[in-house]
């Protein structure tokens, strides 16, 4: 354990752990796509030295290849488009319901005012009758 440096006396982010404690580093991941077999080397003095010399270009593979490929793209593009079109539903229904609460809010908020207005009123007629009355009973006394 001689070998550890500690970050605070090296002043650095990262520790050396002597090679028995390493991690070993693990080989990288397959690949799950479907892979085409590279063709062999092929000897041309051999295919041209036959009667009737052909090379198999394994057309139908690739053929298959370029098409999954361009499924796989048309696959990601579609599944990009259906989340957009989602988020903008959500956000829309989301927008209504906002504009539904700010509505309902300004409603109430015309009918309290409404309702103050009315208040203010009778109790402007209120005063008013009680300054009648005590202008009656001072002038009938």
């Amino acid at each position: 354990m001689e070998y550890i440096i500690k970050a605070a006396q090296a002043r650095r982010d990262h520790v050396i752990l002597p090679v028995e404690h390493q991690r070993r580093r693990q080989p990288a991941a397959t690949c799950t796509m479907t892979q085409t077999l590279r063709p062999t080397q092929i000897d041309l003095t051999s295919i041209l030295s036959q009667p009737n010399p052909t090379i198999d270009l394994r057309l139908q593979a690739y053929e298959a290849s370029t098409r999954n490929f361009l499924q796989a793209v048309s696959n990601y593009g579609n599944r990009g488009i259906a989340e957009i079109t989602k988020r903008k539903e959500r956000r829309a229904l989301e927008r209504k319901k906002l504009m539904d609460k700010t509505a309902d809010v300004e409603n109430e908020t015309n009918h309290c005012k409404v309702k103050e207005i009315e208040l203010v009123a009778s109790a402007g007629l209120f005063i008013w009758y009680h300054n009648v009355l005590i202008d009656w009973l001072i002038c009938s006394a």
